[in-house]
């Protein structure tokens, strides 16, 4: 019997995955107690949009408004805006999660003390909680990186939201490049369009401005648009946190560093982007996911190695 629900208790205003409630999943626990033979699993879902349709609201709502109630009125105000280029809707399925095989890691006997339903023993509320975060973190492991993704990455990260072109195509197809040489995980997928592409679709969905000024072509997003952007950017901070991490640690260090510094730095930061980004990797998978890192962005020009050190390539310490 499959059942719908969202752990997150409403939709994200931000593009970011919400801290998950626990009342839904508490309750589908112990419904399982009482019926073990029959199995439950968990199917992560990641949706991803290339067009905001209630993107008044949103914008109205980041700048501290109430939620607006749906009315008659307002359905009829959306007729037109429905008629717009929507793009496409990605629907991507993550790594089932089977609750008895989760039950019997966390608390070998769970049968046994689940006897009496009466009895709501100690450790339900911890293991409800590391359901909760593995299931979100399963819907991270599947997002979808859609153009507008990578439009949001590229664009709101440069001053005041502007690119000369060749700059934002080169930039675009980089980030392509680093998410397809260092896959977040197997049923993360990237965009097959090419730079160009990007861009053409992008512009049928946001207010893409363009200037011409001496250095030729500019691409800009007015600041109405940036923030309808910054949803999509969110979406996907988190398949970058890491290369954007040790890429940070070079920033100011011109004498290199070796992998352990790397790792250890890592160490000190990546607990709390891993609770607030849903990031996949432990703590203990960093002496082994870091030089993986580090080989992908050499092999994509940005490092390169000598004397056991790892240094920014020329041209790309800033």
């Amino acid at each position: 019997v499959p059942l719908k629900y969202f752990i997150e208790g409403g939709r994200s205003r931000s593009g970011y995955l919400l801290a998950p409630k626990m009342g839904m999943l508490d309750m589908t626990v112990r419904g399982f107690f009482r019926y073990p033979y029959r199995p439950v699993v968990f199917m992560p879902i990641y949706i991803g949009y290339e067009r905001l349709v209630e993107g008044e609201s949103y914008v109205a709502e980041l700048r501290g408004e109430k939620k607006r109630r749906e009315s008659l009125l307002g359905l009829i105000r959306s007729l037109g805006f429905l008629r717009r280029y929507h793009g496409k809707v990605y629907l991507n399925v993550g790594e089932p999660l089977d609750l008895a095989s989760l039950l019997a890691a966390h608390r070998r006997d769970w049968r046994a003390e689940t006897r009496d339903l009466e009895d709501r023993p100690d450790w339900l509320p911890p293991l409800v909680e590391r359901l909760a975060r593995e299931i979100q973190t399963r819907v991270n492991e599947a997002a979808a990186v859609t153009p507008m993704n990578l439009l949001a990455l590229v664009l709101l990260g440069a001053p005041r939201c502007a690119m000369a072109e060749p700059a934002l195509l080169a930039q675009l197809d980089l980030y392509r490049r680093l998410l397809r040489r260092l896959p977040y995980h197997p049923r993360t997928t990237v965009t097959e369009m090419d730079p160009r592409e990007i861009l053409r679709h992008a512009g049928r969905l946001v207010d893409l401005h363009v200037r011409q000024d001496e250095l030729g072509r500019i691409v800009y997003l007015e600041a109405r648009a940036g923030v309808l952007v910054s949803y999509f950017r969110h979406n996907s901070l988190h398949l970058l946190a890491l290369p954007a991490l040790l890429a940070r640690c070079f920033r100011h260090v011109p004498d290199g560093l070796d992998t352990a510094q790397l790792v250890a730095w890592l160490g000190l930061l990546y607990p709390g982007l891993r609770d607030e980004l849903f990031l996949h990797w432990d703590e203990a998978d960093l002496p082994a996911e870091v030089p993986r890192q580090l080989a992908g962005l050499a092999d994509l020009g940005l490092l390169l190695q000598r004397d056991g050190r790892w240094y920014p390539a020329p041209g790309e310490a800033g």
